[in-house]
């Protein structure tokens, strides 16, 4: 089975990151998304428009994200780590 990626779910603000492939970006972001999920920990959260991921430069680097619902907006810091071929996202409260 193949699996076609399509970079506009993420949007195009990513599309300048120094990268090593399109997988590996995308990946990034993705577990950003999803550590800013599990924090916030309410169901029903969207990916898509409450978990704001600023750009950043490459897998392995601190990042500022935002969790948005409704008049709430969090903001955290982020850091990314890939080792070997998996890749870790840490979130807390941004102080």
């Amino acid at each position: 089975m193949k699996f076609q990626l399509q970079t506009n779910i993420l949007g195009d603000i990513f599309l300048n990151s120094n990268f090593s492939t399109e997988i590996d970006r995308l990946t990034a972001i993705w577990t950003n998304k999803e550590a800013l999920y599990k924090f916030y920990g309410k169901p029903g959260l969207s990916l898509k428009d409450n978990c704001i991921v600023l750009p950043f430069i490459n897998s392995d680097s601190n990042g500022i994200s935002w969790i948005v619902d409704g008049e709430q907006s969090i903001k955290c810091s982020s850091k990314r780590f890939k080792i070997d071929n998996y890749y870790l996202t840490v979130v807390c409260p941004y102080e």
